[in-house]
């Protein structure tokens, strides 16, 4: 859309992985120094589980440089949105 990659401003990585990696990249971040932001700042087993299922990202801050990850399982909230495409291709999102 941009045509030069340096025009468009980015202030965030997104990573897509597939759901049932979610709990050991969240593992992952945490241990390199990475704490959950979004949806909020400390979410239980409990609350992570509902995220997984009603929302598609979780958005991550180093503690120490700041750098945001948005670390997506999912490409829209809305499953009826790019149905036919998937982590895996076809299917559903």
């Amino acid at each position: 859309a941009y045509r030069v990659a340096g025009l468009k401003h980015s202030n965030d990585i997104d990573c897509v992985i597939s759901p049932d990696r979610v709990e050991a990249a969240f593992a992952l971040l945490t241990a390199q120094g990475y704490r959950l932001w979004l949806p909020a700042a400390d979410l239980n087993a409990a609350q992570r589980r509902h995220a997984l299922r009603f929302e598609d990202e979780f958005t991550f801050v180093h503690a120490k440089l700041g750098h945001q990850l948005d670390l997506h399982w999912r490409l829209t909230r809305n499953r009826a949105l790019l149905t036919g495409i998937s982590l895996g291709g076809a299917g559903q999102v």
